[in-house]
């Protein structure tokens, strides 16, 4: 496979997502000379997000885009920010701060920060808490008051 140009390349992955191929796909990834960020587009691209995510743990780097595009993907259901959050080591150039909690927010993954704030690093809490309360989850806040960091919120 790795004799086909790249376009052919991408487009015979492409076409394996969208037929329900991609555990040939993944079976057969070291034949693509596709990065791993290009796969994750494909994927986006193609409405299967979750998929990639579920088979994430074969990239080592993968960039900021792609982390950004992953939590912007889908964001009524927090499944792929999740994954995100739970490989933040893949990311290369995004770290759990405040802008990326700024960003989770920004794309309607409030409750995911909150349930994770205590992965989140360097980040102003109080201004945190305000973000939280005013885009509506103030009583999902609540729900996890208890729990560090929040129990050291002056």
């Amino acid at each position: 496979m790795s004799h086909y140009a790249p376009e052919a390349q991408r487009q015979i992955a492409g076409i394996l997502i969208r037929d329900n191929g991609t555990a040939t796909l993944f079976e057969h990834i070291s034949e693509f000379n596709l990065s791993g960020d290009e796969l994750a587009m494909l994927f986006i691209e193609n409405g299967s997000a979750e998929e990639f995510c579920e088979h994430i743990a074969i990239f080592k780097k993968l960039s900021r885009d792609t982390a950004q595009a992953l939590i912007r993907y889908n964001w009524s259901n927090n499944r792929v920010g999740r994954y995100v959050i739970d490989n933040i080591e893949r990311f290369v150039g995004f770290d759990l701060n405040m802008g990326a909690a700024e960003f989770f927010v920004e794309n309607a993954q409030t409750a995911l920060v909150v349930a994770n704030l205590n992965k989140f690093k360097n980040v102003d809490l109080r201004q945190l808490v305000e973000m939280v309360i005013r885009s509506g989850y103030g009583s999902f806040l609540m729900k996890h008051i208890s729990e560090e960091p929040l129990s050291n919120l002056d």
